[in-house]
């Protein structure tokens, strides 16, 4: 959605502060699937910059990523955490955009989905409880 936006608004967003379309798309997705993988964060070695910015990964498998987000979409860069090359015999695996970091997730974690569902059915459980009460 911020991509779109500013694709929609010529580029250009106002904003108080200077935090870009992609690096509040880069944290929303670290907030949102943080109880679906083992780790995700923001890396902080690799370069970001209002085009770029590098998500590292660890799925509920263990396998390590890091992810790319620039506004074509999401992308696997590497299947090393903080690392921008991509192994050249799996082309087709660092080629492919995804629309979201989600969708992504579902491609490399089969285990994704069940951890979500967990998710899900705990917090159902939650709220159910306090109804209750």
């Amino acid at each position: 959605m911020n991509r779109k936006r500013h694709e929609v608004e010529g580029g250009v967003i106002p904003s108080d502060d200077d935090v870009g379309p992609l690096e509040l798309e880069a944290i929303a997705a670290v907030h949102e699937l943080a109880h679906e993988v083992q780790d995700i964060s923001v890396s902080e070695m690799l370069p970001r910059t209002s085009d770029l910015i590098f998500v590292n990964v660890k799925t509920q498998e263990g396998s390590p990523y890091t992810l790319e987000l620039t506004m074509k979409g999401w992308r696997i860069a590497s299947s090393h955490t903080d690392c921008m090359n991509g192994d050249y015999t799996k082309i087709s695996l660092h080629t492919k955009y995804y629309r979201n970091a989600r969708e992504l997730l579902k491609f490399i974690s089969p285990d994704h989905a069940t951890r979500f569902n967990e998710c899900v059915a705990q917090k159902l459980s939650k709220l159910a409880e306090v109804a209750v009460q």
